[in-house]
């Protein structure tokens, strides 16, 4: 059941606000620098015969750059995507200082639709970019595997509402 009000015998058990929530805002943004870190430490180590300086051209940062912020509003319109598709509810879409949006503030989702709307922007990217780095050129690998790290940092905020919904009881609602 998705809905846009809280039935009656329902009860609040938890309030995560991620952007007030100094301590969570802290570790999530640590581990946004944190990933793309070991990302290209372990990328490096990885496939060392893929290192090229190309991508510290200003050029190709420049493409990265744009890539990335095409990434983020992709990665928001998957969300809305999903909310459109578990609930038909209007969707908002939005940036903050630390992080792009979307949602709906009044909306209640079941544990099934929440788990599927926090993650599909993760997953969907994942397939896209992964299929890019076996099927495109290599002068283009390190535009894709830092995409593809920057997804993963991308969607901790995902993975850390995920797992808190996981714990939850099976009828639990989540706004």
């Amino acid at each position: 059941m998705n809905t846009l009000e809280l039935p009656q015998n329902f009860n609040l058990i938890k309030s995560i606000n991620l952007s007030e929530d100094k301590k969570i805002w802290f570790s999530l943004n640590f581990g946004f620098l944190l990933v793309p870190i070991l990302g290209l430490i372990g990328g490096h180590q990885q496939f060392p015969d893929a290192i090229n300086t190309d991508i510290l051209e200003f050029k190709n940062f420049l493409i990265f750059m744009v890539g990335h912020a095409v990434m983020i509003l992709v990665h928001e319109l998957i969300h809305g995507l999903f909310i459109k598709i578990t609930s038909g509810f209007k969707v908002n879409y939005g940036f903050t200082f630390s992080y792009a949006y979307a949602g709906n503030k009044y909306a209640y989702f079941n544990k099934k639709s929440y788990l599927a709307i926090a993650l599909s922007p993760f997953i969907l990217l994942g397939i896209l970019l992964q299929l890019a780095l076996v099927f495109l050129p290599s002068a283009y690998f390190w535009l894709f595997y830092l995409l593809q790290v920057f997804n993963l940092g991308g969607a901790l905020g995902d993975f850390y509402v995920a797992y808190l919904t996981l714990s939850m009881p099976n009828d639990v609602l989540v706004n």
